[in-house]
């Protein structure tokens, strides 16, 4: 695979990380709304509309990655695309069994409506729960957008 590196994007980096702190509000809306008591203040506002996020971080990730991969040539040997999916699998894949250990340990205090079979479990942990049409919540339901992540990083190349 080719040496060559391009420069770090610095301003797409901290768009990401706004976009992802926005998802972050998104998740945690609830808890801002008792805390505000229901207000429609700005941050409640925001935080309502913080699944957006969600398509902000894809189009800047994958915009990111091509610039990143662009003169490499993924597709002409098993080598390169193999090295360039444990790259990539190497960045999410640590936090995500982290989030899905978080998850199951909170199962013990919070009871969850989904499918919670070991079928489900092993889908979870290979990146692939959210490979189908008519999806299902189960472990750990916000992880949705790493599998699909997963996904696009698959069909890249």
């Amino acid at each position: 695979m080719s040496t060559t590196t391009r420069n770090e994007l610095p301003a797409l980096t901290g768009l990401r990380g706004i976009a992802a702190l926005w998802v972050f509000l998104y998740h945690t809306r609830l808890l801002t709304q008792e805390i505000h008591h229901g207000a429609l203040d700005g941050l409640s506002m925001i935080s309502a509309a913080g699944y957006l996020g969600v398509d902000l971080f894809f189009v800047l990730s994958g915009f990111v990655i091509a610039y990143h991969y662009a003169d490499l040539e993924l597709h002409r040997s098993l080598r390169n695309f193999g090295d360039y999916l444990w790259k990539r699998v190497a960045r999410i894949y640590p936090a995500h069994v982290a989030a899905l250990i978080l998850f199951a340990v909170s199962l013990v205090v919070y009871r969850t409506e989904g499918d919670l079979s070991f079928l489900a479990l092993l889908r979870s942990l290979t990146l692939t729960q959210a490979w189908e049409l008519a999806g299902s919540s189960s472990w750990n339901p916000v992880a949705w957008s790493v599998s699909c992540e997963f996904a696009a990083y698959l069909l890249f190349p």
